[in-house]
Parts: C-alpha cells; sequence; structure tokens
C-alpha cells in the first residue's frame, strides 16, 4: 500500500511538473508614479533559458502581441548558454519581439556565463551581446538608457560572478550600485532591470522606483501559503520568488520566469509572462 501511494504521487508530480514546464500564465500588475509623464504598459519576459512555446514560440509572441505592449522588457536569462541552437531561437524570438514594440534586454547570469566560463563557449559575451543588439533588442549591460515621452531611465544592472555563487553571501554597497548604473535622478521614474530579487533592500536603498527581476523561477516548488521553496543557491523559502514587494514606497516585481534548466523542475508553478501598467498619478501638494 505504501509503495503504491509513493508511485501515484511520485506519478502526480512528475505530470504536474510536464504541465507547468510546457505552459505559462499572464500576470497583470499595476504601478503608479508621480514622476511619469505619460502611461505605459510593459511585458517582461524573464528566465525563458531558450524554452520555446508552439512553433517558433508563436503562442509567447501572439499572447504578447495580445497584450499591447508600450515595451517589452527582458530581466537576463534569455539563454542557458549549453548550445548554439538555443541561442539561434532566442534571437528569432527576440527579432518578432521587435516588431512588436520596443525591446529592451539586460544580462542575466546564464548570460554572463559566457564571460565567467569563456572556454566552454564558441563565441564571446561581447559577441552575444551585439548578435542579441543586432536581433532588436536595446541592451543594458551596466548601462542607462533615458526615455524622455515617459520621464523615465532604464537602468540595466549587471553583477558580479560573486552575487550568484552558491557557497557566498556578500552585501551590495550604495556605492556598488553607482558604479555599475550611476546615480539616481530623483526628479525621473527610475526602472531598474536587476536580474537577481535577493538584493531588494539595497535596491529600494538605492532609490529605484520599480526593480523588476526574476532568477529565482518562483521557488522552483510553490506550497499554498507557504511560496516557493527553493532558490539556485539552494536556500530553502527565500523570500522573494515571486509577486510585488515594497520598501518605503520602492517596488519590485518579481517575474516566475517563462523557462527553467539542469533539472527542468516546476510544480504548481507554471511559467509567466508577466504585464505591467505604469500610470500616473498627480503630485502630491
Amino acid at each position: 500500500m505504501f509503495l503504491e501511494c509513493m508511485t501515484f504521487l511520485a506519478t502526480f508530480f512528475l505530470g504536474v511538473s510536464y504541465s507547468d514546464n510546457h505552459r505559462f500564465v499572464k500576470s497583470h500588475y499595476t504601478i503608479y508614479s508621480e514622476k511619469l509623464a505619460k502611461d505605459f504598459r510593459m511585458a517582461v519576459l524573464s528566465d525563458l533559458h531558450g524554452n520555446v512555446y508552439g512553433k517558433d514560440n508563436k503562442k509567447l509572441i501572439d499572447a504578447v502581441k495580445r497584450s499591447r505592449p508600450d515595451l517589452i522588457l527582458i530581466p537576463g536569462d534569455l539563454i542557458t548558454g549549453e548550445g548554439t541552437f538555443e541561442v539561434v531561437q532566442m534571437l528569432a524570438l527576440v527579432k518578432k519581439l521587435s516588431m512588436i514594440c520596443p525591446v529592451y534586454m539586460s544580462p542575466g547570469n546564464h548570460e554572463c556565463k559566457v564571460k565567467w566560463m569563456s572556454s566552454r563557449f564558441s563565441y564571446t559575451y561581447k559577441e552575444l551581446l551585439e548578435r542579441i543588439q543586432d536581433a532588436g533588442a536595446t541592451v543594458l549591460d551596466n548601462e542607462t538608457l533615458f526615455l524622455p515621452q515617459y520621464n523615465m531611465e532604464i537602468k540595466g544592472l549587471t553583477l558580479p560572478e560573486s552575487y550568484f555563487r552558491k557557497e557566498m553571501d556578500i552585501s551590495l554597497r550604495q556605492q556598488d550600485l553607482h558604479s555599475y548604473v550611476g546615480k539616481i535622478r530623483e526628479e525621473r521614474f527610475t526602472l531598474l532591470s536587476a536580474h537577481n530579487p535577493e538584493y531588494f533592500d539595497s535596491y529600494a536603498d538605492y532609490g529605484a522606483d520599480l526593480t523588476i527581476s526574476g532568477h529565482l523561477h518562483g521557488g522552483i516548488v510553490r506550497l499554498p501559503k507557504v511560496g516557493g521553496v527553493i532558490s539556485p543557491k539552494y536556500v530553502l523559502f527565500p523570500p522573494y520568488t515571486y509577486g510585488k514587494f515594497s520598501k518605503n514606497g520602492y517596488q519590485m516585481l518579481v517575474s516566475r520566469g517563462l523557462g527553467s534548466h539542469t533539472i527542468p523542475l516546476r510544480v504548481f508553478n507554471p511559467g509567466e509572462l508577466m504585464i505591467v501598467d505604469v500610470r500616473q498619478v498627480e503630485k502630491k501638494r
């Protein structure tokens, strides 16, 4: 009887995992700011890891089109970096997305592996980012871009390898953020594309009005009233796996992502296409 129950549970969870690895849901958030000059809608595609939904990613592209975004943000891990075919697929996706509206991309740790483990790859980090840019995305690799129509700065944060190592737990200082992406201009709305959400306190103290992150894949397994179970650093019940977080008026949205890698496991945790409406509010007198 015990063996039969275990077999049933294993089969059930494998079935759920298979389903969640091959589907995505759409989530919606609304953010308000006094600093905006104009409302906009943003589609967030995080942690694709080369994953494809339908032939040539048609299901994903159609879902983005139906959402009618003004811009698309890819906050890292477009690839896993395990093969050239995966890169070709993702470049084709970026090209099609760029026909919908402007696409902005900041590197995640898997893009950065191309420079951290350069001997494993047939292309360089610079070549990879150039190919993504040539496909139609604006790549922000520790760079800032001002969009005057929205009175918004998009800052793409690329953290060093030490911030992703499983055996290390280091702090992210304000002077570090200033050196990576420059200081905040408080009169402008700041959108920070920061792949790793673990440093939300630092992003809020830095003054980023809205941080968009991913990286934790929703905690791999999600449990009711508990949330995500484990992080890539093998930390149990990490605090920032998915959803909306606030600190002192500064906010972060964490996507569950659209793909997986190494062990393709997702339980009660389908992929996520995040849609964010950022809207003006009247300035307080």
